[in-house]
């Protein structure tokens, strides 16, 4: 099943799009290390990392379905 989810606001899509920039650079937002950035930056990106890992999760438990499926029908096939 699919939550509903809701449409993303300034702030929201300001800090995605800072995460994707961040992950595609290999950088932090501010200088310094993890311990020097702000901590809701840093809470909002660990939300994104899981979402992100909840879908990666979902989209492969689904394909592995769906292979699963296609096995049975292909087996089956062959006893008809």
């Amino acid at each position: 099943m699919c939550e509903e989810m809701p449409h993303p606001g300034p702030w929201e899509t300001r800090i995605m799009n800072l995460f994707q920039r961040c992950r595609e650079r290999r950088a932090l937002p501010c200088a310094g290390g993890v311990l020097d950035q702000p901590e809701d930056i840093m809470q909002a990106f660990d939300v994104i990392d899981d979402a992100i890992a909840r879908h990666k999760k979902r989209s492969e438990e689904s394909g592995e379905r769906e292979a699963g499926l296609k096995r049975a029908r292909e087996a089956l096939r062959g006893r008809c």
